[in-house]
């Protein structure tokens, strides 16, 4: 038998307190900057993945890397726009 949505939730919102911790022992600004976009975005992926088995603990790391590739989108064209200036 599977979880309940809230049961699941509660599983994925313990896999984030346990990231939380690890994040503020190391006292790294750029790491909670990123756990804030992921608590942004965690529901919609765990609404997304509502009728797949998606493991709490994978959830909330898919969810690092979906909010990791999109800042790395804004610095690339950031980089390409002042390329492009530069050029001009």
């Amino acid at each position: 038998m599977g979880r309940t949505q809230p049961s699941y939730t509660r599983a994925v919102d313990k896999e984030l307190e346990t990231v939380e911790k690890i994040i503020s022992r190391l006292h790294s600004p750029s790491l909670e900057s990123l756990l804030e976009e992921v608590r942004k975005k965690v529901r919609y992926i765990q609404s997304a993945s509502y009728d797949e088995f998606v493991d709490p603990y994978n959830l909330v790391y898919f969810t690092f890397i979906w909010a990791l590739a999109e800042e790395c989108e804004k610095w690339k064209k950031l980089y390409l726009t002042l390329i492009q200036q530069k050029e001009e």
